[in-house]
């Protein structure tokens, strides 16, 4: 096979290929978890993607729950007055108040990263139907992260990799003077 017949056929896999772990990475499980007053605990909150396939989730209070940056997860806020629906609706974006849920899509992180599992909690900032004539607003904050190693361990903002290469560093320039003392001697 030439180079522009192989070059060909790799680059028509590329598409295939993009729900894969990038190579020297590993997947990870990262959900969110929305954090309800008791104002809004008579509303619902639905998850569903805006692109591709279909579906939704019905939030729970601090229920963690999947959402995609890659299909465009948006959060609704249906009234108390709306039932609680069977099936995600495309005419709810123009009816209800919806936000994106202000938090990246980690799907993947450096293979020698600890991490396996990510919660991001959100609360809700301002919920307004726009009754008044205003716009509808559901603006949501990130309240805070959570992360796990694979076998559930909590793990805190810092990398632990952080330490292992100081730890390498010390030890370089502790063989480094080594050496050039036995130098000196010499």
């Amino acid at each position: 096979m030439t180079f522009p017949a192989l070059a060909l056929a790799l680059a028509i896999q590329l598409p295939a290929l993009a729900d894969l772990a990038i190579p020297g990475h590993k997947d990870v499980v990262h959900q969110l978890s929305l954090d309800l007053t008791d104002a809004q605990l008579g509303w619902t909150f639905v998850a569903a993607p805006v692109r591709g396939f279909g579906g939704m989730t019905v939030i729970e209070d601090q229920v963690p729950f999947s959402f995609s940056g890659k299909y465009g997860t948006r959060l609704f806020a249906l009234p108390p007055s709306v039932a609680t629906p069977e099936e995600y609706d495309p005419g709810w974006v123009d009816r209800y108040p919806s936000s994106l849920p202000g938090v990246s899509h980690i799907g993947s992180v450096p293979w020698s990263h600890p991490v396996a599992r990510i919660l991001s909690h959100l609360a809700v900032a301002e919920l307004d139907l726009g009754l008044d004539g205003g716009p509808q607003v559901l603006a949501l904050e990130v309240v805070g992260h959570e992360q796990w190693t694979a076998s559930g361990v909590p793990l805190d903002d810092r990398d632990p990799r952080v330490l292992l290469f100081g730890l390498s560093g010390l030890g370089l320039v502790g063989l480094v003077l080594l050496r050039s003392s036995k130098g000196a001697m010499a």
